[in-house]
């Protein structure tokens, strides 16, 4: 009997050691500094549009965990808006980062897959389904790293900081654009192929402050939906329009929006760009939260930078 047990206890515990080694990555957000208090764990994949109604809460979290291998980023406002930050290691304190404590709202995790970057200097990512560039802090696509499927205007609060990009890896039909300056200014480059250093080019090693992406087939312009979520009946416009009588999105049913990269997008109450405003430069999911509110769309303003203008 007692051989029995201690057979069945050694499964037990072999069982749990195998369930803990096969445990999904992902980061730990904690309430308190230094990894104390409440905690929540969020997987690989996870994308948290609000964390009010979560056990960590909205605006309290203090510190974090990070999985070797992955990278959680946390937004100041909900639906990935705001200023945000995006961690590849434990941070006892977020007081010592630019974001600050307490002031997570939203947040998305991200896991690489075994082998995404396998191969080293002679390596290529396995891109998989994503799309865009990957930064480099060293030549030969080396050191610390971060994917871009769209723009970042400042790197100055990304995982590969400002004016410390010695080599880019760009995903077949993509193109970037590297900017010296942040909000796109200053010395510029533009890459259409990965280059294992960036001696030679105008914007040079080390003085990366922002970027443009652009891939075949990317979005264009501004679409809007008549129901939430990006669902029902959608339109898509490249310019202004002062009146949405006539259209097939029509005046008084819109509900969300996404906006391409490098677009601005300047939602109205009324017809001829009067009344009530709200300007979107990302998606957004639910117009409720806005100023201008959800099914009283009447006209829209429509302003998308040209990729690569300065060139």
């Amino acid at each position: 009997m007692r051989r029995h047990l201690i057979i069945a206890l050694l499964a037990l515990a072999a069982t749990a050691a195998t369930a803990a080694a096969e445990h999904e990555r992902g980061a730990t957000l904690y309430r308190d500094a230094g990894f104390r208090g409440e905690s929540q764990t969020f997987a690989d994949g996870e994308q948290v549009h609000e964390l009010s109604g979560l056990p960590i809460g909205n605006d309290s979290v203090s510190s974090v965990r990070v999985d070797r291998g992955c990278r959680v980023t946390l937004y100041a406002d909900d639906h990935f808006r705001g200023e945000a930050v995006t961690l590849e290691d434990d941070v006892a304190d977020l007081r010592s980062t630019s974001f600050g404590q307490d002031r997570a709202s939203s947040l998305t995790v991200e896991c690489r897959r075994p082998g995404w970057f396998e191969g080293g200097a002679r390596g290529r990512p396995d891109w998989g389904d994503r799309r865009g560039a990957v930064l480099y802090s060293d030549e030969d696509f080396r050191g610390r790293e971060e994917l871009f499927p769209d723009d970042d205007a400042d790197l100055r609060d990304n995982a590969v900081r400002q004016d410390s990009v010695s080599s880019v890896r760009v995903a077949e039909g993509c193109r970037v654009v590297l900017y010296a300056d942040s909000d796109f200014r200053g010395a510029a480059t533009l890459l259409t192929e990965s280059a294992p250093n960036l001696r030679g080019t105008e914007v040079g090693n080390d003085r990366v402050s922002s970027l443009e992406v652009r891939c075949d087939g990317g979005p264009e312009g501004v679409t809007l939906y008549e129901n939430s979520d990006y669902r029902g009946r959608s339109e898509t416009f490249l310019r202004d329009d002062p009146r949405l009588t006539n259209n097939f999105i029509r005046q008084d049913g819109v509900s969300s929006a996404r906006v391409a990269p490098g677009c601005v997008a300047t939602l109205y109450e009324h017809a001829d760009y009067r009344g009530r405003s709200t300007t979107l430069r990302h998606d957004e999911p639910d117009l409720r939260k806005s100023r201008v509110g959800n099914d009283a769309v009447s006209s829209i303003r429509v302003e998308c930078r040209r990729f690569g203008r300065r060139r």
